[in-house]
């Protein structure tokens, strides 16, 4: 199967080879008639996916994967920039996914705290708070996390919300956890 760069090319008969993007060696089987070309994605995970590809009687089917932590650490390390001089938001955003992935905890961390330290909020503190939890540093989560249940609350009274009162109601529980730790 070839993928070539030239879009708008119909047919083989200006094929050239200098424009191929991706060759792979799929082997063909037989499909029930479709009339129209088709590609279909199926056992899409975060970092692979099936594509079946259908026309006429014939179908092609192969796996793609990327390595999507690797990928996504690169773009973290640009967005965030080497000499640490970025967007707040930015900072959170990564940490936040590393931490939800399970990984890059330690480079998380650094990226919270430059959260905390650009824009202190309860969303910030509280993904501190997190991370520290996750590294095994008890006492500074405990003091991050109380700081965090405070300043939600104290938002939370101003200006009600359901998103920022189940993530409370979240942290409160894992405070207790960590207590325990």
């Amino acid at each position: 199967m070839i993928v070539n760069k030239k879009a708008e090319q119909w047919g083989a008969s200006r094929y050239s080879e200098e424009l191929d993007a991706l060759r792979i060696s799929v082997k063909p089987h037989q499909v029930a008639h479709t009339e129209q070309m088709r590609f279909d994605f199926s056992a899409v995970t975060a970092d692979s996916a099936s594509i079946d590809f259908s026309w006429a009687e014939t179908g092609l089917s192969f796996e793609i994967r990327f390595d999507t932590l690797a990928i996504a650490g690169e773009q973290a390390r640009r967005e965030v920039g080497a000499d640490g001089a970025s967007e707040a938001g930015a900072f959170g955003v990564w940490a936040d996914y590393f931490y939800k992935q399970g990984t890059n905890t330690a480079e998380a961390l650094t990226w919270a705290n430059a959260a905390v330290e650009a824009s202190e909020s309860y969303w910030s503190v509280a993904m501190q708070a997190r991370l520290l939890a996750r590294g095994g540093n008890k006492v500074q989560a405990l003091a991050a996390g109380k700081k965090a249940v405070k300043m939600g609350t104290k938002a939370l009274a101003e200006s009600p919300n359901r998103r920022m009162q189940a993530s409370l109601d979240e942290l409160t529980k894992e405070l207790r956890g960590w207590a325990g730790m």
